[in-house]
């Protein structure tokens, strides 16, 4: 099997990784919050979690998808993980840097 048809697996790995964000903008979003919760009992969801996808040899980020909820990056990292064991490298990334 040459390198080309290795599955992506091999050479990418994907990861739950908090958003990164100014201090200003989480301060800001957390008084938003708490006004919010306090005046109506609720406030906005925080979506503050990313699934990336990094060369295994570098660390360096090939892909980024973010501003999801826990759930949401659970169900997107569960499909991620499964196309990296089944495509290409190539083929992967042609595939997911469209959905992105």
């Amino acid at each position: 099997m040459s390198m080309t048809e290795m599955p992506a697996s091999t050479a990418l790995a994907a990861e739950l990784v908090p958003t990164s964000r100014s201090t200003v903008l989480v301060f800001l979003r957390w008084v938003l919050s708490f006004v919010s919760a306090f005046f109506f009992g609720a406030g906005p969801e925080w979506k503050g979690t990313d699934v990336v996808v990094r060369r295994t040899d570098t660390g360096r980020d090939v892909l980024r998808m973010g501003g999801m909820d826990v759930e949401e990056a659970d169900r997107l990292i569960a499909l991620v993980r499964a196309d990296l064991d089944t495509h290409t490298v190539e083929s992967f990334l042609d595939e997911w840097r469209h959905r992105a």
